[in-house]
């Protein structure tokens, strides 16, 4: 119907080659046309956040970059609103001030220690709790 009109998106950075293609990647990603990825999902925290959403997003981030696999995981900050709005995660944590709630689809899987947080969610994306 448009002929092809809009095909093309350029990117154009003050940086090397390598940042441009990272960035059109990052583009293909939000606009949905590549999903062979681990989508990380997280709250810009509020004054109910007792939990180090910022720490466990980056971690995920670092240590999921080259699985491809389209998944869904929630960094949420608190159990009040996390849960409801991290449901359509695969996978997700509902912050708590020692204790998080890891969850599935909006489901509680378990309760657990925030020290754990990270390997617990770790270990569901592998497809180890299987």
């Amino acid at each position: 119907m448009l002929n092809g009109i809009g095909n093309t998106i350029r990117v154009s950075l003050s940086d090397s080659p390598i940042e441009e293609v990272k960035a059109g990647i990052n583009i293909l990603q939000a606009v949905g046309l590549r999903k062979d990825f681990v989508e990380i999902i997280s709250c810009p925290t509020c004054a109910r956040t007792e939990f180090d959403v910022i720490t466990i997003s980056k971690q995920l981030r670092e240590s999921v970059k080259n699985i491809r696999k389209p998944m869904k995981i929630a960094v949420m900050g608190c159990v009040v609103n996390g849960i409801g709005e991290g449901e359509s995660a695969d996978y997700g944590v509902a912050g708590g001030k020692e204790q998080s709630l890891i969850f599935s689809k909006g489901k509680i899987l378990y309760k657990i220690d925030n020290s754990k947080v990270f390997e617990c969610l770790m270990y569901l994306m592998e497809g180890k709790n299987e």
